[in-house]
């Protein structure tokens, strides 16, 4: 990854007992996902520049303040 890309993970609890959620904090300026799939529930949102996302044959364009919930399909990303 490029010293101005940067990435961090933390995970909270969904209240005292509740499920783990895991949170991606990223700024990526040449960071390009290989194609992938989640198991889990997965909710982008972007607050900065803009994010292609090749998704069910297509693109999606996620641009500040965009919300991008991917339904159990394989996905990849690029800036």
């Amino acid at each position: 990854m490029d010293a101005r890309e940067q990435a961090r993970w933390t995970r909270a609890r969904l209240g005292a007992d509740g499920p783990p959620l895991d949170l991606l904090t990223a700024r990526f300026d040449r960071h390009v996902y290989a194609p992938h799939a989640h198991d889990e529930f997965t909710v982008g949102v972007t607050v900065g520049g803009l994010e292609v996302i090749a998704y069910r044959g297509g693109h999606i364009h996620s641009g500040p303040g965009s919300i991008v919930v991917p339904y159990s399909a394989g996905h990849g990303g690029r800036r």
